[in-house]
């Protein structure tokens, strides 16, 4: 297997407030899923997580959104 971060240098987590959970923002473009963005979509990620936000605040929601900066260290298990 790949190492499924290969090219991620940004995601979006969203926190709960309430419950204390982490999770990574999964937004879709051009009908696909993605969790990560490369350095030349970094706007992208700052895009979809203030539009995020603004849902979760018209809906009342508990959660707040921030774009960290990854570097993957490790993949589990290793590819072959």
């Amino acid at each position: 297997m790949n190492d499924p971060f290969k090219n991620t240098e940004y995601m979006v987590l969203e926190f709960n407030q309430h419950t204390a959970g982490v999770a990574v923002l999964v937004s879709s473009s051009d009908g696909l899923s993605c969790s990560g963005y490369s350095a030349r979509n970094r706007d992208d990620a700052v895009k979809d997580a203030r539009a995020a936000a603004d849902r979760a605040k018209a809906s009342n929601l508990p959660l707040r959104y921030a774009v960290v900066h990854v570097a993957t260290e490790e993949v589990f298990p290793a590819s072959a």
